[in-house]
């Protein structure tokens, strides 16, 4: 569902000749993104030379794991940068990577990145790349343990967000305490701006969106929990506005 608050955006149109930018639509049919000419079987069905090759689980590896071949180079270092551009920093597909070009790298469909896809690309695709680097560390490949070591950096940035250990975790600032997100459980109702920020503050996407990590303009409807002002972060939040334990003492964070 798109929302007019925080909209998602539209991908560009499949099947067409008169594609402007051929290379953010093939990447969207490779993770999986699906129009609805394509899946609404009330739909007028659209021929799309791409479905063949569209990923099953919404996650393309960037270097050669679980028997999946690599993208080329241009995905690697160009894509993320153009995709933020053309979406006007509400990327669909999300290029994760380890910080280097040399190293582990996905690009992942955002939609369907619940929390076991996320466990799934965090302790599958990721784990195989580390068991790999380890085999070629104790063999001496130059740069093996570099790779690694930069690949569990990463394994531990994303179990941070997996666990929602601030300031990795989903706030959003107009639900009620009850309704936050506990760990990675994301709510596309949400939007991607809010969605995407324990990714950007974990520092683990390609190029770092555009994202209010501090106070949103405006102010909060009369009677919410978070105050008057808009803060992107509970830990931003004034005291007076934070929870409360039984002892009245303030929690630092959700």
């Amino acid at each position: 569902m798109w929302t007019p608050a925080d909209p998602n955006p539209t991908p560009p149109r499949s099947g067409s000749a008169s594609s402007t930018d051929p290379l953010q639509t093939a990447v969207a049919r490779l993770v999986g993104y699906r129009w609805p000419a394509l899946s609404d079987d009330d739909a007028r069905p659209v021929p799309d030379a791409l479905d063949a090759h569209a990923d099953d689980d919404g996650i393309v590896s960037l270097v050669a794991v679980r028997g999946e071949a690599s993208a080329e180079k241009r995905l690697r270092d160009g894509f993320f940068a153009q995709h933020l551009k053309r979406f006007n920093n509400r990327p669909f597909v999300w290029h994760i990577w380890d910080g280097r070009k040399d190293g582990f790298g996905v690009l992942v469909l955002y939609h369907t990145l619940d929390r076991a896809a996320l466990e799934k690309l965090a302790y599958g695709y990721l784990g195989d790349w580390i068991t790999a680097q380890t085999a070629d560390a104790e063999k001496g490949v130059p740069g093996a343990d570099l790779r690694l070591a930069a690949a569990r950096d990463l394994q531990g940035r994303l179990t941070q967000i997996l666990e929602g250990e601030p300031p990795h975790d989903l706030f959003v600032l107009w639900k009620p305490a009850h309704e936050q997100p506990i760990g990675w459980a994301p709510d596309l109702n949400d939007g991607v701006l809010v969605n995407v920020r324990p990714f950007a503050e974990a520092d683990v996407l390609r190029r770092k969106p555009k994202v209010q990590s501090t106070k949103d303009r405006g102010k909060n409807p009369d009677g919410s929990d978070w105050g008057p002002d808009r803060y992107n972060r509970y830990e931003g939040l004034p005291a007076e506005h934070k929870l409360r334990d039984g002892d009245g003492k303030v929690i630092p964070d959700l």
